[in-house]
């Protein structure tokens, strides 16, 4: 059952959008990529998106035009989440996945509790409503970078993702 919800969520975006730090234009979602390429993504719609069942799983779907795909990230939060921080040393199952084509080969970003190496992400939550299917915070993911013979996907090995919703 957990992995039919984390799938099904993934590609999902709902909720609502908030301020940025400024206080300026509606915000429902920024993130801010660092490793092999940096860009900041903002979007007025969340990228956040809570899905309940006998678990509650929180999805996240984060355009990049670098790599002019879509950073798909699932968490399974348990039976009863509440607001606070989260991190893959306490979460049992989670990913986080990217694929940019180049050429014939491309590279795949990719981090989670069934990947190998598992890269790692915290989770600071700062509310959220399972029956609204709302969430807020902020989230940490470190992927690792996995290289496709023949293609250059830069000289880091980790791409890093901070995102704000």
């Amino acid at each position: 059952m957990r992995a039919a919800v984390l799938v099904a969520l993934v590609g999902c975006g709902g909720g609502s959008a908030h301020a940025d730090a400024a206080g300026d234009a509606a915000v429902a979602c920024t993130a801010q990529f660092s490793g092999n390429f940096a860009e900041t993504s903002s979007s007025p719609v969340d990228c956040a998106t809570v899905m309940a069942g006998s678990d509650v799983a929180l999805g996240f779907a984060i355009e990049s035009t670098t790599l002019v795909a879509t950073v798909q990230v699932a968490i399974d939060l348990g039976a009863t989440p509440s607001a606070g921080v989260y991190s893959s040393d306490t979460v049992q199952t989670w990913s986080a996945m990217a694929f940019q084509s180049i050429g014939n080969g491309g590279c795949e970003y990719s981090a989670g509790s069934s990947a190998t190496p598992t890269g790692s992400f915290t989770l600071a939550l700062d509310a959220i409503d399972a029956a609204a299917g709302t969430a807020h915070g902020t989230l940490d993911v470190v992927q690792y970078v996995l290289t496709f013979p023949g293609t250059n996907c830069g000289s880091a090995s980790t791409e890093s993702l901070a995102v704000t919703f």
